[in-house]
Protein backbone atom coordinates (compact mmCIF):
# COMPACT_ATOMS: atom_id res chain seq x y z
CA UNK A 1 0.00 0.00 0.00
CA UNK A 2 2.43 2.45 1.05
CA UNK A 3 4.44 1.87 -2.41
CA UNK A 4 1.12 2.45 -4.52
CA UNK A 5 0.61 5.67 -2.92
CA UNK A 6 4.78 6.85 -2.86
CA UNK A 7 3.98 6.01 -6.51
CA UNK A 8 0.84 8.59 -6.49
CA UNK A 9 2.79 11.15 -4.78
CA UNK A 10 5.41 11.12 -7.30
CA UNK A 11 3.38 10.87 -10.16
CA UNK A 12 1.73 14.14 -8.38
CA UNK A 13 5.73 15.90 -8.15
CA UNK A 14 6.45 14.98 -12.12
CA UNK A 15 2.19 15.54 -14.06
CA UNK A 16 2.92 20.07 -13.80
CA UNK A 17 5.98 19.13 -15.75
CA UNK A 18 3.79 17.79 -18.34
CA UNK A 19 2.72 21.26 -19.38
CA UNK A 20 6.39 21.73 -20.64
CA UNK A 21 5.36 19.72 -24.06
CA UNK A 22 7.17 18.98 -27.15
CA UNK A 23 6.32 22.24 -28.87
CA UNK A 24 6.93 20.84 -32.33
CA UNK A 25 5.97 17.58 -34.22
CA UNK A 26 6.89 16.23 -37.34
CA UNK A 27 5.17 13.60 -39.38
CA UNK A 28 5.02 12.66 -43.47
CA UNK A 29 2.11 13.94 -45.57
CA UNK A 30 2.43 12.34 -49.17
CA UNK A 31 5.97 12.66 -50.06
CA UNK A 32 6.72 15.90 -47.86
CA UNK A 33 8.14 15.75 -44.02
CA UNK A 34 5.69 18.35 -42.17
CA UNK A 35 6.56 20.29 -39.07
CA UNK A 36 3.96 21.83 -37.25
CA UNK A 37 4.55 24.01 -34.39
CA UNK A 38 2.01 25.90 -32.32
CA UNK A 39 2.06 29.16 -30.73
CA UNK A 40 1.25 29.39 -27.80
CA UNK A 41 2.49 25.95 -26.51
CA UNK A 42 0.49 24.17 -25.43
CA UNK A 43 -2.23 24.93 -28.08
CA UNK A 44 -5.15 27.12 -25.72
CA UNK A 45 -8.55 27.00 -26.05
CA UNK A 46 -8.95 30.77 -28.41
CA UNK A 47 -6.40 32.04 -30.82
CA UNK A 48 -3.42 30.17 -31.57
CA UNK A 49 -0.91 30.29 -34.64
CA UNK A 50 0.37 27.45 -35.90
CA UNK A 51 4.09 27.53 -37.76
CA UNK A 52 4.47 24.83 -40.54
CA UNK A 53 7.47 23.61 -42.54
CA UNK A 54 7.34 21.88 -45.48
CA UNK A 55 10.63 20.02 -47.04
CA UNK A 56 10.34 17.76 -50.01
CA UNK A 57 13.65 15.60 -50.21
CA UNK A 58 15.36 17.86 -46.95
CA UNK A 59 13.99 20.99 -49.35
CA UNK A 60 11.93 23.81 -48.72
CA UNK A 61 8.97 23.53 -50.56
CA UNK A 62 8.31 26.98 -51.76
CA UNK A 63 5.21 28.30 -53.72
CA UNK A 64 3.11 24.92 -52.19
CA UNK A 65 -0.48 25.39 -50.91
CA UNK A 66 -0.63 24.48 -47.17
CA UNK A 67 -4.35 24.67 -45.28
CA UNK A 68 -5.35 22.95 -42.22
CA UNK A 69 -8.58 21.71 -41.35
CA UNK A 70 -9.29 21.19 -37.28
CA UNK A 71 -12.20 19.53 -35.76
CA UNK A 72 -13.10 17.93 -31.91
CA UNK A 73 -13.35 14.22 -32.10
CA UNK A 74 -15.39 14.53 -29.11
CA UNK A 75 -17.73 16.57 -30.83
CA UNK A 76 -18.26 18.02 -34.39
CA UNK A 77 -16.72 21.39 -34.54
CA UNK A 78 -15.34 21.22 -37.71
CA UNK A 79 -13.04 24.47 -38.77
CA UNK A 80 -11.08 25.52 -41.93
CA UNK A 81 -8.09 27.45 -42.12
CA UNK A 82 -5.25 29.20 -44.60
CA UNK A 83 -1.65 30.04 -44.05
CA UNK A 84 0.53 32.29 -46.08
CA UNK A 85 3.87 31.70 -46.78
CA UNK A 86 5.91 32.81 -43.72
CA UNK A 87 9.70 34.63 -43.87
CA UNK A 88 11.56 31.80 -44.34
CA UNK A 89 11.46 29.51 -47.43
CA UNK A 90 9.01 26.35 -46.48
CA UNK A 91 7.15 27.82 -44.05
CA UNK A 92 3.75 28.86 -43.72
CA UNK A 93 2.12 30.57 -40.90
CA UNK A 94 -2.00 29.76 -39.80
CA UNK A 95 -3.87 31.42 -37.46
CA UNK A 96 -6.19 29.11 -35.95
CA UNK A 97 -8.98 29.26 -33.61
CA UNK A 98 -10.07 26.67 -31.09
CA UNK A 99 -13.69 27.32 -29.85
CA UNK A 100 -13.08 25.29 -26.97
CA UNK A 101 -10.71 23.38 -24.38
CA UNK A 102 -9.94 19.79 -25.13
CA UNK A 103 -8.48 17.02 -27.72
CA UNK A 104 -8.92 18.51 -31.33
CA UNK A 105 -7.51 16.97 -34.15
CA UNK A 106 -5.63 18.93 -36.88
CA UNK A 107 -5.26 17.97 -40.34
CA UNK A 108 -2.66 19.14 -42.12
CA UNK A 109 -3.06 19.22 -46.38
CA UNK A 110 0.00 20.11 -48.94
CA UNK A 111 -0.19 20.47 -52.26
CA UNK A 112 2.99 21.22 -54.25
CA UNK A 113 0.70 23.61 -57.22
CA UNK A 114 -2.30 25.70 -56.12
CA UNK A 115 -5.64 24.09 -57.26
CA UNK A 116 -4.07 21.09 -58.73
CA UNK A 117 -3.27 17.18 -56.82
CA UNK A 118 -0.22 16.02 -58.03
CA UNK A 119 1.82 12.80 -56.85
CA UNK A 120 3.07 12.96 -53.74
CA UNK A 121 0.26 15.57 -52.43
CA UNK A 122 -0.78 14.43 -49.15
CA UNK A 123 -2.56 15.28 -45.65
CA UNK A 124 -1.11 14.11 -42.42
CA UNK A 125 -3.04 14.76 -39.05
CA UNK A 126 -2.02 15.91 -35.46
CA UNK A 127 -3.70 15.33 -32.40
CA UNK A 128 -3.46 18.64 -30.07
CA UNK A 129 -4.77 19.35 -26.44
CA UNK A 130 -6.41 23.01 -26.38
CA UNK A 131 -6.28 23.99 -22.42
CA UNK A 132 -8.11 26.62 -21.14
CA UNK A 133 -6.87 30.44 -22.11
CA UNK A 134 -6.48 31.14 -17.88
CA UNK A 135 -3.97 28.49 -17.14
CA UNK A 136 -1.61 29.54 -19.86
CA UNK A 137 -0.01 33.59 -20.36
CA UNK A 138 0.53 34.39 -24.15
CA UNK A 139 3.32 35.03 -25.95
CA UNK A 140 4.07 38.67 -27.20
CA UNK A 141 2.14 38.85 -30.20
CA UNK A 142 -0.93 38.24 -28.34
CA UNK A 143 -0.32 40.48 -26.25
CA UNK A 144 -4.02 42.08 -25.38
CA UNK A 145 -4.66 39.17 -22.76
CA UNK A 146 -1.48 38.70 -21.78
CA UNK A 147 -0.48 39.88 -18.29
CA UNK A 148 2.26 42.18 -18.29
CA UNK A 149 5.38 41.41 -16.99
CA UNK A 150 4.65 37.88 -16.62
CA UNK A 151 6.93 35.25 -19.25
CA UNK A 152 4.81 32.15 -20.30
CA UNK A 153 8.35 30.42 -19.13
CA UNK A 154 7.82 32.16 -15.82
CA UNK A 155 4.52 30.98 -15.29
CA UNK A 156 5.54 27.20 -16.43
CA UNK A 157 7.98 26.96 -13.40
CA UNK A 158 5.92 28.55 -10.80
CA UNK A 159 3.03 25.67 -11.64
CA UNK A 160 6.41 22.94 -11.82
CA UNK A 161 7.45 23.97 -8.52
CA UNK A 162 4.39 24.15 -7.15
CA UNK A 163 3.68 20.66 -8.11
CA UNK A 164 6.87 19.54 -6.94
CA UNK A 165 6.20 21.50 -3.55
CA UNK A 166 2.78 19.72 -2.82
CA UNK A 167 3.93 16.49 -3.66
CA UNK A 168 7.00 16.62 -1.54
CA UNK A 169 4.88 17.48 1.41
CA UNK A 170 2.75 14.72 0.69
CA UNK A 171 5.48 12.65 0.07
CA UNK A 172 7.84 14.44 4.01
CA UNK A 173 4.05 13.36 6.02
CA UNK A 174 3.18 10.37 4.78
CA UNK A 175 6.82 8.94 5.37
CA UNK A 176 8.25 10.75 8.30
CA UNK A 177 4.57 11.83 9.82
CA UNK A 178 3.23 11.13 13.10
CA UNK A 179 2.57 7.11 12.85
CA UNK A 180 -0.90 6.58 14.12
CA UNK A 181 -2.89 3.48 14.62
CA UNK A 182 -6.83 3.65 13.77
CA UNK A 183 -7.17 0.25 14.60
CA UNK A 184 -6.40 -1.88 17.60
CA UNK A 185 -6.22 -5.84 17.83
CA UNK A 186 -6.35 -7.38 21.13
Amino acid sequence: MKLVIFFILVWSMLLPLAVIADAQQTQMAGKYTVTLTSSPNPTVAGDNVFRIVVKDNQQPLVGGTVSIHVDMPAMSMPSDFSTTPGQVPGEYIGKVYLGMSGEWKATISVQRMPDMTMDGDGQTDYLLNAVRLSTVALPATMSHTRLPGKSPFMLLVVIGGLGFLCGSLGLGVYFFGPKRHFSQRG
